[in-house]
């Protein structure tokens, strides 16, 4: 008997049911088995049923590329179930169709999209389904990529999926660099549907920002609760700090959520808040201090810490889970991205942005190790994904 007139034999439901809780690199081989198969594993619902069963049990990628793709075509994926990079499995080219242009910037990651910009003026932007390969690009806002070429480095920019109009969104903020002497800055954010195809402008009044106010090397934001995250900073060199700006994908309003008071609180030491991201459903922050008296890169004066938020917009549930170690080469924006392995060999993934590193804390053994990414050029830009069947083309509520 053909293999495919067996496989066409199990009962719908059991089909249903066996097949959702596979990877989708899987799923995609087996849609030539047979046509039940083929039309099941194409139907968008069941792609949200795989992506809800893949969210909870599979192993997370990390997506990362450089800053500028030409001619080093570094977009890759990292599987984050692999020990070390010297296994095969663990890093793996991506070939995006269009990211020939002279620069690449991730916008976000939601059920298995990837939201990315090409272009020196971000006037090509694509969310793209790096397991599947399809993909749709959003219609130009010509106002917006003026604005993103004369200051896409300090740009907030984030993606996201809103459940109460099953809506995906990207947004864009460019602040206007002549209004920091402001006591306020009233600037405009620009918000994608794609749900209506289109582009529109949300009006916000900032409180007043140093010049150097957002983290420039990591204004991707971190998605939780349906609200993409940025890590800005505030006031002069005299008084500063650091706070989360959050903007509300269902509200589209932007409004702050608490930081723990981490930069003024070692005396003798420099502290800077570098690096914010989401892992296991909370808020994240990495922190590293540094001895005033010592010389950056010399000795062991870094010292690396990780806070998470344990009750969401609780200033007071902050708390320092783990100390990342003292080494210079964590120097500069770290983001924690995801939890990954079990047991032994449960460990922390953290990015280094400005650089090529790539961290394993492992947690029972409190011990981190530091791995080099290999040719990436400039500034490396990270996002954590799940492998989805999720068509861009199609918004099914999730």
């Amino acid at each position: 008997m053909p293999i495919s007139k067996t496989m066409s034999d199990i009962p719908y439901d059991i089909a249903v049911e066996v097949l959702s809780r596979l990877p989708a690199k899987s799923l995609l081989r087996f849609k030539s088995v047979c046509k039940q198969w083929f039309s099941l594993i194409s139907d968008s619902k069941f792609a949200v049923l795989q992506y809800k069963h893949s969210a909870k049990n599979s192993p997370l990628k990390i997506l990362t590329s450089n800053y500028y793709i030409s001619p080093y075509s570094t977009l890759r994926s990292l599987d984050c179930s692999t020990k070390s990079l010297d296994d095969p499995r663990a890093l793996r080219r991506l070939n995006f169709p269009f990211a020939t242009q002279d620069t690449s910037k991730l916008v976000g990651s939601c059920n298995g999209l990837i939201c990315l910009a090409l272009g020196k003026r971000c006037a090509d932007i694509f969310i793209w389904n790096p397991s599947t390969g399809a993909y749709i690009k959003l219609p130009d806002h010509k106002h917006l990529h003026f604005k993103l070429e004369y200051d896409r480095d300090n740009s907030y920019r984030g993606f996201g999926y809103d459940s109460s109009t099953n809506d995906y969104k990207v947004i864009f903020y460019v602040p206007d660099i002549d209004s920091y002497s402001s006591s306020s800055i009233d600037e405009q954010a620009y918000v994608f549907s794609s749900k209506n195809n289109s582009w529109r402008r949300v009006k916000h009044k900032f409180r007043q920002y140093s010049e150097d106010h957002i983290c420039k090397y990591r204004s991707i934001g971190s998605l939780l609760n349906e609200t993409l995250h940025w890590l800005t900073n505030w006031g002069s060199a005299e008084d500063f700090g650091s706070v989360i700006t959050a903007f509300d994908l269902a509200e589209e309003k932007f409004r702050e959520v608490p930081t723990p008071d981490l930069v003024h609180d070692v005396r003798g030491k420099m502290c800077v808040v570098s690096g914010l991201g989401v892992v296991d459903g909370h808020l994240c922050l990495v922190r590293w201090i540094s001895d005033l008296n010592g010389t950056q890169g010399q000795g062991g004066d870094l010292s690396v810490g990780l806070w998470m938020m344990k009750e969401y917009g609780v200033k007071s549930s902050w708390e320092k889970l783990y100390h990342i170690g003292n080494s210079n080469e964590l120097c500069g924006d770290i983001v924690p991205q995801c939890r990954a392995g079990c047991d032994e060999d449960e460990v922390i993934i953290l990015t280094q942005v400005y650089g090529d590193n790539f961290v394993r804390y492992y947690l029972n053994k409190e011990t981190k190790v530091i791995e080099n990414l290999g040719d990436f050029v400039g500034t490396v830009e990270a996002v954590a994904y799940v492998e989805s069947l999720i068509s861009p083309h199609v918004c099914i509520p999730m």
